[in-house]
């Protein structure tokens, strides 16, 4: 074997060490990227239209997170947002709409109190990411939902919804999982978890009660010779009140 011919191998697996370990370094920080945000890499996949797009932007995210000056909430102030937080619950069953655009509120006011910049709601979700992404299909969605509170075309349904996920954001924010109970200090139900049903809402936004037979008969014409009773029309119960 000549030397030209040592020196082709050792240049071969010198160039296959490198590939392999490129390779592995890829591997290695894409398993990683998926372990820390979840949903938020196949999110990004999907928005960057491809993988190495998507990796690079997460990427930049960690760069800019580096750079925040963050600090946790005093326990006073975690006191503070938590009393904020059971005062809300109790508003939603007077008043859903208030309810859901407080909560959205009171989540950029802690945001901002942990350091993050008061940017627009993209920037806000993509600072969140680096340390929150796995509760960020719910901020997305309880915005969303917020926003179209904010418009009057959200439901009764979907401001429960709303409010649910507003709970795990803030739980997360604040590192208080019990901040997930359903019930105030007194132990009454607040509301319930988004298979249950809505909670019972106040004599203003609840729908009239049905009139009962007597009463419809009292509403009803008497039949008279000239008249067939059978089709004489009741009056319609009244329309449903929208939340």
């Amino acid at each position: 074997m000549t030397t030209s011919d040592i020196v082709g191998i050792v240049i071969a697996v010198i160039i296959i060490a490198v590939i392999a370990g490129t390779a592995l370094r890829i591997m290695t920080t894409r398993r990683e990227l998926r372990q820390r945000y979840g949903a938020e890499y196949d999110r990004a996949i999907a928005e960057h239209g491809g993988r190495a797009a998507a990796e690079a932007e997460l990427r930049h995210r960690e760069r800019r997170h580096e750079k925040l000056e963050l600090h946790e909430l005093s326990p006073e102030v975690r006191g503070h947002y938590r009393t904020a937080w059971i005062d809300l619950q109790g508003q939603f069953i007077e008043d859903p709409k208030a309810a859901v655009h407080t909560a959205d509120q009171l989540v950029s006011q802690i945001v901002a109190d942990r350091g993050y910049p008061v940017v627009d709601f993209g920037d806000r979700v993509a600072h969140l990411s680096v340390e929150h992404a796995s509760v960020l299909s719910q901020y997305r969605e309880a915005h969303d939902i917020s926003v179209r509170n904010d418009a009057g075309t959200a439901s009764t349904e979907e401001l429960r919804q709303a409010l649910v996920h507003y709970r795990e954001l803030i739980a997360d924010l604040l590192g208080d999982q019990t901040l997930g109970s359903n019930h105030t200090e007194d132990g009454t139900t607040v509301f319930q978890g988004s298979d249950e049903p809505l909670p019972e809402l106040s004599p203003e936004l609840s729908p009239p009660p049905a009139a009962s037979s007597s009463e419809m008969a009292a509403l009803s014409p008497e039949p008279s010779s000239t008249v067939d009773a059978t089709r004489v029309r009741t009056p319609s119960r009244p329309d449903d009140t929208t939340v």
